[in-house]
């Protein structure tokens, strides 16, 4: 008879322990999608932000060319062209931190799904977090043809006038254009990631429902 009870009393606390935990690990989840979304957001503004910017560069450069006569464009710092490059320079660092971040939630999704949760949508955090894996791509490739187009741009806005000047500027603008490219494809991605977050939070609070 005792044992019977001590039997009984043990089920009890594992289903007691086992039903708050499932708790902890929807709430836990929960919490780690709404910081990924403000950490998405942000980065995909930057991206837009770096976009505009290459957009820009054209213009600028054309501007530069007929108002500034020094031969290095990127040492003018009233030169529109040396402005858009330090913007771009500061915009790294904010970048690879906000991306860092995406990374750091993206173990911690992980982490949950793992755990395996009756009451967390798993399959629909590993397809978030699969998504992640593109947005991360996306980072590493801007990065290759960041550190091209630095390269390019100390060699390219110096030593004017050139007389290869179309020349120079048909390769430098063909570097700009597969970052821009970059840019827009990230910031797709990125609105991707975030449609399934929201699939996410909108299963969560039917989920929390069946499990109070």
């Amino acid at each position: 008879m005792k044992k019977g009870l001590k039997l009984l009393f043990f089920l009890f606390s594992l289903l007691l322990l086992t039903s708050c935990g499932l708790t902890e690990e929807l709430e836990q989840a929960k919490n780690e999608v709404q910081a990924l979304n403000t950490n998405l957001e942000n980065q995909k503004n930057h991206y837009q932000t770096l976009s505009q910017l290459i957009e820009l560069l054209p213009t600028e450069f054309d501007n530069d060319l007929k108002n500034i006569t020094e031969e290095n464009l990127l040492t003018n710092q009233e030169g529109a062209v040396y402005r858009n490059v330090t913007l771009r320079q500061e915009l790294k660092p904010k970048m690879t931190t906000e991306q860092a971040e995406i990374k750091k939630k993206q173990r911690a999704l992980n982490t949950i799904i793992k755990r395996n949760a009756a009451d967390v949508d798993n399959k629909q955090l590993k397809r978030l977090s699969n998504s992640l894996d593109i947005v991360m791509s996306n980072f590493d490739s801007l990065g290759i043809y960041q550190e091209t187009i630095e390269k390019q741009e100390k060699a390219f806005y110096k030593d004017f006038p050139k007389d290869d000047l179309e020349e120079q500027l048909f390769i430098i603008e063909q570097t700009y254009g597969a970052l821009d490219l970059v840019c827009q494809e990230a910031q797709a991605n990125i609105s991707y990631s975030q449609s399934l977050l929201k699939q996410f939070e909108k299963e969560a609070v039917k989920s929390k429902a069946k499990h109070p």
